[in-house]
């Protein structure tokens, strides 16, 4: 706990998390995820007539990380808190945290063992503060001008608005590619049948 709460005060801080990561965080929720993507659509439609008027279309794309927590990449959290610079200190700290962790089983041909370079324990404090400095990436993307991010632990949400349709599935299709992307570079996929 005094480990995570140090790391909170960096995360929590100006040059910490994106504000659009609602999970695992003091004093956000899933009821402020779901309003910031409701805020956006009801925005898109709230003007006056769609031909010719001031009313757009928005869709909302749901986006879930397979097997996400036992995916996270070590050294990809690593780099995160690096790059949200964390001071030394913690980033030793984690670092140990990681170090020299092993699976031990054993086969028919006897014990093996393997060195396990990813995964986070669920429902660990520490665990959850590093998932978020991992996802904060995707969460930061440049996505074109018309979409939206929010996340909420491994969950996404995205909102395109524009004014046609097929405006509309082109800035989509652009945008769960950027994601996709940036999602197989953390070493993480989408689970398509939640998508």
């Amino acid at each position: 706990r005094i480990i995570a709460g140090r790391l909170e005060t960096h995360t929590e801080g100006p040059a910490g998390l994106a504000d659009s990561q609602y999970g695992f965080r003091k004093g956000r929720s899933t009821v402020d995820a779901i309003q910031a993507v409701l805020s956006t659509a009801r925005s898109a439609i709230s003007g006056k007539r769609w031909h010719r008027g001031t009313k757009e279309c928005c869709a909302i794309i749901t986006l879930d990380v397979r097997n996400a927590f036992n995916s996270a990449r070590w050294n990809k959290i690593l780099i995160a808190l690096n790059q949200m610079e964390v001071p030394a200190y913690l980033l030793r700290i984690v670092s140990s945290y990681f170090h020299d962790r092993v699976l031990e089983f054993t086969t028919d041909d006897g014990a093996e063992t393997y060195e396990v370079t990813a995964g986070l324990p669920q429902g660990s404090v520490l665990g959850l503060i590093l998932w978020n400095v991992m996802y904060d990436r995707i969460l930061r993307l440049k996505l074109p001008r018309s979409a939206k991010i929010v996340g909420f632990a491994d969950d996404i949400a995205v909102t395109v608005v524009a004014k046609h349709l097929d405006l509309v599935e082109f800035y989509s299709n652009e945008t769960i590619r950027l994601v996709r992307a940036a999602l197989t570079d953390l070493g993480l996929q989408t689970a398509d049948q939640k998508t």
